[in-house]
């Protein structure tokens, strides 16, 4: 069966996970996305210019992940060009997303000098005057109270800051009942805002493997512990499937299940997720809960029932002592079986900071053990066995293409470029 999925599901269900990464994040994207849409409107865009900016609008944060320094301590708060050119950066590897990733790129700059810098910038000022009034709203509970100080706020920042037109088109927008009511509720009214204003444009296989492989590196990014991890199971279970006969279009569901089946990390606490000791039994299932919420999330994107089966069941063993189902013997199928093995098999090989990764046959162990105690595929960890080098090799060489580009990245952001300097 072919991998096919709405573009607006697959980027709401992504702006929905980088919603949970920190409680700055709650709902922001999908309220820039309403506030967006509503200047789009007054200034009278056309609809291209809309749908971009909506779109730019619902990822304009994704940035901020590889930048965190700790789970309460978030560049974008402190660091205006950072982020920007680090989202920037991840999305232009999308080619769906090429123009919206140049909108990213410039989110925080002000009017004054975006004005002369081209159309990417201007209409990244209207992100940031976006942008700067959600902050506003979020500070207050009472949220016609908010909404009144966040029109105080635009109309008083110091000239050159907003673009006039466009602190009257704010001004318009905060007006607007029905804007207001789809800000308010914005977790409820999104989806159907989206399917109302900006149609179905449907994703094939290949541009969903790059949307994926994006989002994969995002959730890598989350932590140095499990940096490039994604990667590096999604092809691990890409060649152990191939070896094992599935059809092409069995093994791009497989990767992009493998590229996604952390992505319930996202809604975890880092501190958790990197705590260099054991967990406590009272933080065992707390981290436990990401294959859940993998599973949860992937699940809710309408064609990608499979991929959520396959990704969201990696820690599932046949003996019915895996998580989140406990499922057991045949209620797993072959593509999730592999997935647990590919993703047991990384984690033992792949280099971790704390320290180096095992070899193939130190791994085939482990894995080995595994099989005799009732957990994995005996027959699947055979043919594991009988090719552990070849898909090590994947697996290796796909990571460090990773890690080199998680390291340009961060070079690339260690000081803003010639155009977002002040």
């Amino acid at each position: 069966m072919q991998l096919q999925v709405k573009l607006y599901d697959l980027i709401l269900a992504f702006a929905n996970a980088l919603d949970q990464v920190h409680p700055a994040l709650t709902g922001h994207h999908r309220r820039v996305g309403f506030l967006l849409h509503g200047l789009a409107e007054r200034l009278g865009l056309s609809p291209e210019e809309r749908e971009r900016l909506f779109l730019a609008g619902i990822m304009h944060d994704v940035g901020v992940i590889p930048l965190k320094t700790s789970a309460e301590d978030l560049v974008f708060e402190r660091e205006r060009y950072l982020h920007p050119q680090a989202g920037c950066l991840f999305l232009r590897n999308c080619s769906t997303l090429t123009d919206v990733a140049e909108r990213v790129r410039f989110h925080h700059m002000y009017w004054e000098k975006a004005r002369d810098k081209g159309l990417a910038a201007r209409e990244g000022c209207l992100i940031n005057i976006a942008d700067r009034v959600d902050v506003s709203l979020r500070g207050n509970p009472d949220f016609r109270e908010a909404v009144k100080g966040a029109e105080r706020n635009v109309r008083e920042r110091r000239p050159g800051i907003y673009s006039p037109a466009h602190i009257e088109a704010m001004r318009d927008v905060l007006h607007d009942g029905e804007t207001l009511d789809d800000l308010s509720e914005a977790h409820i009214r999104l989806p159907g805002f989206i399917r109302r204003r900006y149609g179905g444009q449907t994703l094939d296989s290949r541009e969903i493997i790059q949307f994926s492989t994006l989002f994969g590196h995002i959730i890598d990014s989350c932590s140095p512990f499990t940096a490039t991890h994604s990667t590096g199971v999604a092809n691990a279970a890409l060649a152990l499937g191939r070896l094992a006969g599935m059809e092409q279009d069995d093994l791009d569901t497989l990767f992009v299940a493998g590229m996604l089946h952390d992505i319930g990390k996202l809604g975890i606490p880092t501190a958790l997720l990197e705590k260099p000791g054991p967990l406590t039994a009272e933080e065992f299932p707390k981290v436990q809960r990401h294959a859940d919420l993998s599973r949860l999330w992937l699940n809710a994107i309408p064609g990608f029932e499979r991929v959520s089966l396959w990704g969201g069941g990696h820690h599932e063993r046949l003996d019915g002592t895996g998580y989140p189902l406990g499922l057991t013997g045949e209620e797993i199928s072959a593509p999730a079986r592999i997935m647990a093995i590919a993703d047991v098999f990384t984690a033992l090989t792949e280099d971790r900071p704390y320290r180096k990764g095992m070899t193939p046959p130190e791994a085939l162990r482990i894995v080995e053990g595994m099989v005799s105690r009732g957990h994995l595929d005996g027959d699947l960890v055979k043919l594991l066995r009988e090719n552990a080098e070849e898909i090590d090799a994947v697996r290796a060489s796909t990571q460090t293409e990773a890690r080199q580009g998680f390291q340009d990245l961060h070079e690339a952001c260690a000081e803003p470029d010639d155009l977002l300097r002040d």
